[in-house]
């Protein structure tokens, strides 16, 4: 078998000391013969099912451990850890057999299924995870994999529309959004959310619980950058009946892609992300002071919560 070439993201890690890890392998030149997504969920092909399996089979064993996975219609993604207790250079190539044998094996399959030539794009990609958070952020990257698949490639929700045209924008300002976007209609009438950080843990409960019932009747747009807008955010993301506007601090780079926990409410119309302009600028006191001048004036009415009142 041909050497597998690996790229290292840390080349100084002490893979003994075990090492959890996110692997992507493409196909190329990024053919989709692993399936497709149907409503936000993988349908795997016959050759999908395959790779499915193969990776079950390899990538469990006495020395690595896999905690998740996914197949997508030309590429696989899997959080895998490599046990402590190996020597450095032993577990790099575990890891590169690993790779060289599910890719063999699916490459095979995939000649047996009248494929030609190489399958498979050369070498992988593995990032070391250093912490705890960035494991379940990788483990959730890839749960949410699937759904960011729909809401891009099948709905184009994930797609930077630029100028935006909304009854809540003034004439000649430039914005730019992705996600719902049609929450930007003025369905309801639209509150601009602004939360002072002084407030205690007990005032931001008690606004919470305010908040909640009234979350299918208003359009919330915030920055929701103070802890306290944060709270209200997942608050939202998770009500059945929100409709949100982010309004991001930052311009929207046409790559940008959301967090992942946001998938689900762009999926069932709820959440628009928007940027004012397309040139990057630092986050200060004043930009966002006007910022949330500008938000305001989108609103039809404006809540400042600050110390446990309404101001």
């Amino acid at each position: 078998m041909a050497e597998i070439r690996h790229y290292q993201r840390f080349k100084a890690y002490d893979y003994s000391r075990g090492a959890a890890l996110f692997i992507t392998a493409s196909t190329d030149p990024r053919r989709q013969v692993f399936g497709r997504v149907v409503d936000g969920q993988m349908v795997l092909s016959a050759l999908g099912r395959e790779a499915d399996a193969s990776i079950k089979r390899v990538f469990d064993s006495a020395d690595m451990t896999l905690h998740r996975h996914v197949v997508m219609p030309d590429h696989v993604h899997l959080s895998v850890y490599l046990r402590p207790g190996l020597e450095n250079h032993a577990a790099i190539r575990l890891l590169n057999r690993a790779v060289g044998k599910f890719k063999s094996w699916v490459n095979r399959c995939w000649w047996q299924y009248g494929g030609q030539g190489a399958l498979w794009q050369q070498g992988y990609h593995d990032w070391i995870c250093l912490s705890r958070e960035m494991i379940g952020s990788v483990q959730r990257y890839i749960d949410y994999n699937p759904l960011k698949w729909e809401l891009r490639h099948n709905r184009g929700l994930l797609h930077l529309v630029e100028p935006l045209e909304s009854p809540l924008i003034a004439p000649g300002e430039y914005w730019r959004g992705i996600g719902a976007l049609k929450v930007l209609d003025r369905t309801r009438p639209v509150v601009a959310l602004r939360i002072s950080r002084t407030n205690t843990e007990a005032q931001l409960a008690a606004l919470l619980a305010r908040i909640a019932p009234t979350t299918g009747k208003y359009t919330f747009i915030s920055g929701f950058i103070s802890a306290g807008e944060r709270q209200v955010l997942d608050l939202l993301l998770k009500s059945a009946d929100s409709q949100i506007i982010k309004v991001s601090p930052y311009a929207l780079p046409h790559d940008y892609s959301p967090p992942v926990e946001w998938m689900a409410a762009i999926q069932d119309g709820r959440l628009a992300i928007i940027a004012r302009g397309n040139s990057p600028e630092e986050i200060s006191r004043a930009s966002c002071l006007d910022l949330n001048a500008a938000i305001a004036q989108m609103a039809d009415m404006a809540v400042y919560y600050k110390n446990g009142g309404t101001i």
